[in-house]
């Protein structure tokens, strides 16, 4: 683990003027430690993974206002129940850096979801600008509902 942040500590502390940071090395710095590197859940599964997760498919919005506002209370993610808090990270991350991250979780571990572009998060924290609290996974689920899995029965 201590690899994959290097490069990022680097040029931090360096301030290389073009060393810009994977979304890998990104998921490492600022999610790893509560979703895991391998996106399962950190601590044995005590936090939501995002390996698999319908939360990460879908509506790309879902996705970027929870990145941007956080969420807390109950959530339920494949079947187990969660309730902790996720901090917002809007204010901490850029609309590049927030890009970079959600591309590389919906290409990691598995996921195949669509890609993010900068418009997307720009025009997501503009939609949801006078929030001021972290979401709820009611409220989400409300405006962004979680994809129908499909079955051998759905068509």
């Amino acid at each position: 683990i201590y690899l994959r942040i290097l490069p990022i500590l680097i040029a931090v502390f360096l301030h290389i003027p073009n060393a810009k940071p994977t979304g890998e090395e990104l998921y490492t710095l600022y999610c790893s430690a509560c979703h895991g590197v391998d996106g399962k859940g950190a601590t044995g599964g005590a936090f939501p993974p995002l390996a698999g997760s319908p939360w990460v498919h879908g509506n790309p919005k879902r996705a970027v206002a929870i990145v941007i506002y956080g969420i807390h209370g109950p959530i339920d993610v494949n079947g187990k129940a969660y309730n902790l808090e996720m901090p917002p990270q809007g204010a901490a991350l850029s609309d590049d850096q927030i890009t970079s991250i959600l591309n590389y979780v919906n290409t990691a571990w598995g996921n195949k979801g669509e890609t993010f572009n900068r418009d997307l998060i720009r025009v997501t924290r503009s939609e949801f600008a006078s929030r001021d609290k972290p979401w709820t996974a009611p409220e989400l689920l409300k405006l962004f509902p979680l994809p129908e899995k499909q079955t051998a029965l759905s068509d």
